[in-house]
Parts: structure tokens; C-alpha cells; sequence
């Protein structure tokens, strides 16, 4: 069984607008993403190989979220789910038909802790 594995480790830059809810505990985003790549390995029967320089510099997508916010005393807990779809083709390669382009794509889920620092 012929395999080939792509690890793609990436910078990224969202740029979101947010919008929250009436009672304050959604909060829904959307905007674009810049994403630069920093390690790029294929690993195949032959070994694996740094293919860095196949990669184009910078990656554009557009970005959905949603998080919901847990107040905790003057702390908040937030729960993220995100989307990113990359819309261009990632690779430096030639390629003719839409169908066989590389585009990233990612779902990350996500918690942080916001604590306030000073009284409001």
C-alpha cells in the first residue's frame, strides 16, 4: 500500500469581525486568515523530505467562529469552534484543473481564560 503523508505547520494571522448576542454569551466571527508556513515535510516509502521551497509564502482563507462565554467571578472562560477554507491554491506547482489545487483547510476547537487585570 503506497502512502503519503503532507505535515504543514503554520503561522497564522485572523483578521474577524465578532458580533455578540443580547445576553452576552455567544459571540459569532467571521473574516479572513493569513496563514505563512514554516515546516512543510512529505513523508512517503522513500523517507521523509523538507519540500519548503514547493509551498507558496502565504496562504489566504476566510474564517467562521462561534465561542460561547462562561463569566467566572470577574474572569471569563470562552469555548471556540472555528472553520478556516483556504481559497488559493497553496502550492507552487502548475496545476490546470480547479479539482487537483491544494487548499488548507482546518477545524480547531478551542478554551482560553480572560482575566481582568484591574476593577472596571
Amino acid at each position: 500500500r503506497d502512502s503519503v503523508r503532507l505535515k504543514l505547520n503554520t503561522v497564522e494571522f485572523p483578521l474577524t469581525f465578532n458580533v455578540t448576542s443580547d445576553n452576552k454569551h455567544w459571540e459569532f466571527g467571521s473574516g479572513v486568515l493569513a496563514s505563512v508556513p514554516i515546516k512543510v515535510t512529505r513523508t512517503d516509502l522513500d523517507g521523509t523530505a523538507n519540500i519548503r521551497d514547493e509551498f507558496n509564502t502565504m496562504n489566504l482563507g476566510i474564517l467562521f467562529s462561534a465561542a460561547y462565554k462562561i463569566p467566572i467571578r470577574r474572569n471569563t472562560i470562552r469555548v471556540l469552534l472555528s472553520y478556516a477554507q483556504g481559497i488559493i491554491n497553496i502550492t507552487r506547482v502548475d496545476v490546470q484543473n480547479e479539482f487537483n489545487r491544494i487548499k488548507a483547510s482546518s477545524i480547531n476547537l478551542g478554551l482560553n481564560w480572560s482575566i481582568k487585570t484591574r476593577k472596571e
